[in-house]
């Protein structure tokens, strides 16, 4: 069974510039080449519109190699747009909102969304 974090990578690489990079995690943020954009799951909660659902809330930071901060803005404001739009092009995907986020001397966004789950019980 594929997890619901890896369903959601994959529904949004396509839709993401070919040069990203989707990732789960980093281990290392030094060697940084290309924008990274990070998925990970930071919650689950009932979800009332469905019985036998969850919702699961994910945030995907997107992070430009550039560690200039003067210069890495305006690329950082056009590529949380471009992860916006792979994302909002999901239909089941619910996003809600993206801050600004500082990690280990890199620039980025936070974009925080949430997925429907069905649960289904092991036999």
């Amino acid at each position: 069974m594929t997890s619901a974090r890896q369903q959601v990578v994959d529904a949004i690489t396509p839709a993401l510039p070919k040069a990203w990079k989707v990732v789960p995690y980093l281990a290392s943020f030094e060697n940084i080449d290309r924008t990274i954009v990070m998925v990970h799951a930071t919650g689950v909660e009932k979800f009332p519109q469905a019985s036998g659902y969850l919702r699961i809330n994910f945030e995907a930071t997107v992070l430009d190699p550039s560690k200039d901060p003067a210069r890495v803005w305006d690329a950082l404001d056009d590529e949380v747009l471009e992860a916006i739009a792979a994302l909002d092009a999901i239909e089941a995907l619910d996003w809600t909102g993206a801050e600004p986020v500082a990690i280990s001397n890199l620039f980025g966004w936070n974009i925080t969304f949430s997925v429907p789950t069905e649960i289904t019980p092991k036999d």
